[in-house]
């Protein structure tokens, strides 16, 4: 007991526990205190979640954001995380919100195969963004994302809705329009203006699915045009419409 004891008191009055040398001056002794924090044993049986490493990069990507690093500064710490385990979901929001920041959310698409690789489910927020990105730089990622809303993963919106119409339109893919506007109906999603039943229409007729643009036209039937926006005509459909909003 005693020997454990003392190897104990040996540890915490361990120079690099607080980071400092009696020799040394302490801000030169950041990165041996690093080193030495990943590779301590308590922090290796994380590795497997990576959480304690994971917040240790988190908070080295907001000191380099605040002292004015760029982007490529936070980027190249997120691969030093992913080289060493599995970036938590902080990791990712924080890119998001710093890429936000530099007008540079293009770059966030650059992870998404990690995200898949280490199956991060992401918060609505992010998912929301990154979805918006990907509709107009990616639209591979953009159908990924919407097969994840199909499964479940992530609620489901009138505004997400909404940008993948817009999106597969864009890109004359009228089959995917189609499956979303299965997905429209078979959720009840009710858009407060004409533009998606408009592109979902015009996919219908292109891909001769009669089926589709009937189901659609009943759903619209019940709509009427108020201070230009499309609502339904009775009160309790109405107040049904405007909580999905």
């Amino acid at each position: 007991m005693k020997s454990s004891f003392r190897s104990f008191q040996g540890l915490i009055h361990s120079p690099l526990i607080f980071g400092y040398s009696p020799i040394s001056k302490p801000l030169k002794l950041i990165s041996p205190f690093v080193a030495w924090f990943s590779s301590h044993p308590a922090i290796k049986e994380q590795k497997g979640t990576g959480t304690n490493i994971s917040t240790l990069y988190k908070l080295k990507m907001d000191q380099a954001w605040k002292e004015g690093s760029n982007l490529d500064v936070l980027y190249g710490l997120y691969s030093e995380c992913a080289k060493q385990t599995q970036p938590s979901l902080d990791i990712y929001k924080t890119l998001i919100t710093y890429s936000k920041s530099a007008g540079k959310m293009d770059r966030c698409l650059s992870f998404w195969k990690d995200i898949c690789r280490f199956n991060i489910v992401l918060d609505d927020d992010c998912f929301y963004w990154l979805l918006r990105t990907s509709s107009t730089h990616d639209i591979g990622i953009t159908k990924q994302l919407f097969e994840k809303m199909k499964h479940g993963t992530y609620k489901v919106t009138v505004g997400i809705c909404d940008c993948l119409i817009t999106a597969f339109n864009r890109q004359r893919m009228f089959n995917d329009l189609l499956e979303v506007g299965r997905f429209v109906i078979q959720h009840h999603i009710h858009f407060s203006h004409s533009i998606p039943y408009t592109h979902l229409f015009k996919a219908c007729r292109l891909t001769n699915n009669l089926d589709l643009g009937k189901q659609l036209h009943q759903v619209i039937k019940g709509f009427k045009l108020i201070g230009g926006r499309l609502c339904f005509q009775t009160r309790s459909y109405q107040t049904a419409f405007y909580n999905q909003l």
